[in-house]
This record gives structure tokens, sequence and C-alpha cells, in this order.
């Protein structure tokens, strides 16, 4: 879990399903590359921003009232699919329109 206002531009391999989030309400940014087989999965309260060209092939699942998962461009998903469990929310920061091409269930 990332702290409130921590920015983290290494990089992060998935291999399990791995759970990241921003504790706290705050934000957590991750600038740098999300690669690997693994899943993620989005927790906390708080909002978590993907920068990333990301890689990581699991797919994403953003956990029941878990907050704010913000996408800066397309990529930022890797290419697994995306699902969105009941009072979670996926937002754009990305100037241009984000083309989402792999499956998304959501929840409501």
């Amino acid at each position: 879990t990332l702290g409130d206002g921590v920015t983290a531009g290494n990089s992060v391999t998935l291999s399990g399903s791995d759970n990241i989030g921003a504790a706290s309400g705050g934000t957590g940014t991750l600038f740098g590359v999300v690669s690997g087989t693994g899943s993620m999965v989005v927790v906390g309260p708080g909002s978590l921003v993907l920068f990333g060209t990301n890689t990581y092939t699991g797919g994403t699942t953003v956990a029941a009232s878990a907050g704010q998962l913000v996408l800066v461009n397309s990529t930022g998903l890797g290419t697994g699919s995306l699902t969105m469990n009941a009072g979670s929310t996926l937002t754009s920061a990305s100037p241009e329109p984000l083309a989402l091409t792999s499956a998304v269930t959501i929840y409501i």
C-alpha cells in the first residue's frame, strides 16, 4: 500500500495476485512499468494512479469500495481484463480518449 502522496518511480513485477493501493483516502502514484504474469488487485480507500506503459498480463481487479483507479494512458492496465467491483471508480487523467482493448466487467 502506498502512503498518501507517495510517488514510486521504480518498476513493479507481478507474479501472483498482488494487492496495490493507496492508504488513508490519499493518492499513490506508480510511474514505473508494471510487468509480469500476475494480476493487480487495487485495494484501499484512496486513488491509485498508473502512469507506466504497463505490460502485465494477469488482469486488474478493483476491489469493492476500493476507491479510485486512475489511468493516464491506454496501456495502464497491461493486457489482461479489468473487473470493477461495486463502489469502485475508474477515471482517466489523459488529455486523449482512452481505448480499453481488454474485456471489462463492471459489478454495480
